[in-house]
C-alpha cells in the first residue's frame, strides 16, 4: 500500500523521467557490452525525458559513433539536454555554436551556453569562455574576466587553462611580462599533462634568475599546498 501511495503521488513527468533514466542505464550498459546498435535505439528512446541520454546520443551524432554523422541532428539533442539545465551538454552546444558545426556559427549563443556550463563548474566551458571574452568575440572584450575564467577552469584541473596563463604572464599579453607566473602555470600545466609544458618551461627557465625560479618553486610549492587542502 506505502508503495501504490508513493506512485499515486509522483507527477506523470517524474514517472517518465525515472523510466528513461532506467532505459539510459540499459543502453549504457549495451554500449560497454558492445551491443552498439541496441544503445542507439535506447538512448532514442530516452532522451526525450533524460538529459543524459540525450546528450550521449547528441555525443555518438557529433562523432559518428555507431551512427551516421550528423552536426545539426547533434545540435538538437544537445539543445534538449541544455535546456533541462545538463551542464556537459551546455559545454556541447557551445561548442558547436562557436565552431560553426551543424549550422551557422553563433558566438553570442555559444557565450550564453559555455556561461551556463560554466556556472556549474564545467571546467573546458569556463576554459572556452574565457577565450571567447579575452577576444571580444560573442560581445565585449573583456580581458580580465576571461583570465579569471581560465584561473578557475586550471584549478577545475583543465591544463589549456593552465598553459594559456603561461603563455599570457611570459608574453605580457595585456598584462605586465611575469616570469615567476608564467613558469609557475607552465608547471601547472606541465603536471595535468599538458604536451608543450615542458618544452615552455625550459624556455621561461632560460632568461629567469636564480632569486626568480626559487620565487616560482615557492609560488608553486604554496599552489600546490592550498590544492590539496581542498582536495
Amino acid at each position: 500500500m506505502r508503495a501504490l501511495v508513493a506512485l499515486q503521488s509522483l507527477s506523470l513527468r517524474q514517472v517518465n523521467e525515472a523510466m528513461s533514466e532506467r532505459i539510459t542505464r540499459q543502453a549504457m550498459k549495451a554500449l560497454r557490452a558492445g551491443r552498439k546498435a541496441d544503445a542507439v535505439v535506447l538512448l532514442e528512446q530516452a532522451a526525450a525525458d533524460d538529459p543524459v541520454a540525450a546528450n550521449q546520443l547528441g555525443a555518438m551524432f557529433e562523432h559518428g559513433e555507431h551512427v551516421a554523422q550528423d552536426d545539426a541532428r547533434a545540435r538538437e539533442l544537445y539543445r534538449h539536454a541544455a535546456d533541462k539545465g545538463f551542464a556537459l551538454a551546455q559545454f556541447n552546444l557551445g561548442f558547436l555554436l562557436h565552431m560553426g558545426r551543424g549550422g551557422d556559427a553563433d558566438r553570442e549563443r555559444a557565450r550564453h551556453w559555455y556561461g551556463k556550463a560554466a556556472d556549474q563548474g564545467e571546467p573546458t566551458a569556463l576554459l572556452n569562455l574565457g577565450i571567447l571574452l579575452a577576444r571580444g568575440e560573442g560581445g565585449p572584450r573583456d580581458v580580465a574576466a576571461g583570465y579569471a575564467l581560465w584561473e578557475r577552469a586550471a584549478q577545475a584541473g583543465e591544463p589549456m587553462a593552465a598553459f594559456n596563463l603561461g603563455m599570457v604572464h611570459a608574453g605580457g599579453h595585456d598584462v605586465p611580462v611575469d616570469f615567476v607566473k608564467a613558469l609557475a602555470w607552465f608547471r601547472r600545466a606541465y603536471t595535468m599533462g599538458h604536451p608543450q609544458a615542458v618544452a615552455e618551461c625550459a624556455k621561461v627557465r632560460g632568461v629567469m634568475t636564480a632569486e626568480e625560479i626559487a620565487a616560482a618553486d615557492a609560488l608553486a610549492s604554496h599552489d600546490k599546498a592550498q590544492r590539496e587542502a581542498l582536495s
